[in-house]
C-alpha cells in the first residue's frame, strides 16, 4: 500500500512537469504570433474616413509616361587661350595716333596704332644702298667667275667676289624683313618715320592700355583684343551625372543675369579624370547661334536634353522619404470608417513635368491606387505608429 502512493505521487508530479512544458510552448508560440503581427503593423498604416477627408488625399495609379531625363550643370562662359589676342609692336617708338576705343569692333589686319621710329629711315637709305650694290657685284661675280674659268685671275678672286655678293644678299634679306614686319613694303620705299600696328585677329577691343605721346617698346601690351566667337561653356558634373553625358549632347542654358534667354550649347569634350578636391569632373561645351551678347565669366545654369523614353511613373507627391528611403502608400483595403495602406519601398529613377519614375523594391499589384495628395501625413503616421505599437488609427 505505502509503494502504491508512492508511485501514485511520481505519477502525480511527472504529469504536473509535462503540463506546465505544454503551457509554456504555447505561450511561446503565441508570442510569435504577436511580433509576427506586430512587425506586418508596422507596414500597414490605417487612416479614418474623416482624416482622409481633413487632409484631401487623392489617388493615382503607376501609369506608363513618355518622360525626359535631365542633368542640370552650374558654370561659367570661358574663352580659351586661342580667342583672346594682346595687341604688342614689333618695334620699339613713340605712339602718333589712336584708332580705336575699348568697346570697338575691329577686324584682322585693321590700322590699331600708328607709331613713330627715326630708325626706319636709316633701314630704309641702308637698304637702298644694299640694292644698288648688289648690281655691281652680282656683274663682278660673273667677270670674276669667267676669268677664272680661263685662268687669266686666281680662283681666290672669284671665291672673294662671291663672298661679297652673299653677303650684301643676305644685309637685303634682313632689311627686307626688318620693315616688312612694321608694315613696311621695300619694293615702294618712300622714306618715312611711321609705322602701324593691326589688329591680329578680328574681335572687340577689350582694353585699351596705351595713350597718343606713350614711348613704347616690343614687350609693351597695347591692347587686348577678345574673339567672341570661341567662347564656350565650362560646366562642372558630379556623382552620377558624369555616367549620363557623352559627346555630342545638346542642353539649353542660361545666363544668371538673363534668365529669360534660353541658348543652347552641344557638349564636345568631357574629362574623365575626376577633380579630387571638390569630385567634380570637366564638362566643354560649344555655344551654338549667336554669342555677341556674352561675356566671359558670365555665370550660367545648364540642363542636358536627353531622350524620351516610356517608364513606369507616379507624380512626385506620392513619393515620400524616410531616414534616405523612399516609399510610396499603396490602398490595401477598406471597410466601412477607414482605408488601409500598405508602405512600399521604391527607388526614384529620372525626372520631368512632376512625374517620377518609379523602381518597385518590393512587388506592387498591379492597378494599385496610390497616395498622392497627403502622402505626407500617411508618412508621419506611419512614424508615430513605429514609436508606439506599430498600428495607428
Amino acid at each position: 500500500m505505502k509503494y502504491q502512493i508512492l508511485l501514485l505521487g511520481f505519477l502525480s508530479v511527472l504529469w504536473s512537469n509535462c503540463s506546465n512544458q505544454k503551457m509554456e510552448d504555447q505561450m511561446d508560440a503565441h508570442a510569435h504570433e504577436v511580433d509576427d503581427h506586430l512587425e506586418m503593423a508596422e507596414e500597414e498604416v490605417i487612416l479614418t474616413n474623416v482624416q482622409i477627408k481633413n487632409i484631401g488625399l487623392t489617388y493615382d495609379k503607376i501609369k506608363s509616361r513618355s518622360i525626359r531625363s535631365t542633368v542640370e550643370l552650374t558654370g561659367r562662359i570661358e574663352l580659351p587661350p586661342s580667342g583672346k589676342a594682346v595687341v604688342g609692336s614689333a618695334l620699339e617708338g613713340k605712339i602718333e595716333e589712336v584708332y580705336v576705343a575699348a568697346g570697338q569692333k575691329v577686324v584682322k589686319g585693321q590700322r590699331l596704332f600708328a607709331l613713330q621710329n627715326l630708325d626706319i629711315i636709316d633701314w630704309q637709305q641702308q637698304l637702298s644702298e644694299q640694292k644698288a650694290a648688289l648690281v655691281y657685284l652680282e656683274k663682278d661675280l660673273a667677270r670674276q667667275q669667267e676669268l677664272a674659268q680661263q685662268q687669266l685671275a686666281p680662283k681666290k678672286n672669284y671665291e672673294a667676289a662671291q663672298s661679297k655678293f652673299s653677303q650684301t644678299v643676305a644685309r637685303i634679306k634682313a632689311l627686307d624683313k626688318k620693315l616688312e614686319d612694321i608694315g613696311i613694303r621695300s619694293d615702294t620705299l618712300r622714306y618715312t618715320s611711321r609705322f602701324y600696328v593691326t589688329a591680329p585677329q578680328a574681335g572687340i577691343i577689350q582694353h585699351l592700355l596705351v595713350s597718343t605721346g606713350e614711348y613704347v617698346t616690343r614687350a609693351t601690351p597695347l591692347a587686348d583684343i577678345l574673339n567672341n566667337k570661341n567662347l564656350h561653356l565650362h560646366l562642372l558634373a558630379f556623382g552620377e551625372q558624369i555616367g549620363k553625358l557623352e559627346e555630342g549632347q545638346l542642353l539649353n542654358f542660361y545666363v544668371q543675369s538673363r534668365p529669360d534667354r534660353i541658348l543652347q550649347a552641344k557638349i564636345f569634350w568631357i574629362n574623365e579624370m575626376v577633380d579630387t578636391e571638390d569630385n567634380s569632373y570637366d564638362v566643354h561645351a560649344e555655344i551654338v547661334g549667336d554669342v555677341s551678347l556674352l561675356s566671359p565669366g558670365e555665370f550660367v545654369e545648364a540642363r542636358v536634353i536627353d531622350q524620351e523614353r516610356l517608364v513606369n511613373t507616379l507624380p512626385s507627391e506620392a513619393i515620400t522619404s524616410d531616414k534616405g528611403l523612399y516609399y510610396i502608400f499603396a490602398v490595401e483595403g477598406a471597410d466601412e470608417s477607414s482605408i488601409h495602406f500598405s508602405k512600399v519601398q521604391v527607388n526614384r529613377g529620372v525626372s520631368d513635368l512632376g512625374y517620377v519614375e518609379i523602381l518597385p523594391i518590393d512587388d506592387i499589384p498591379d492597378g494599385s491606387d496610390i497616395a498622392v495628395e497627403g502622402a505626407f501625413f500617411i508618412m508621419a503616421q506611419s512614424k508615430k505608429g513605429e514609436e508606439g505599437t506599430g498600428h495607428h488609427h
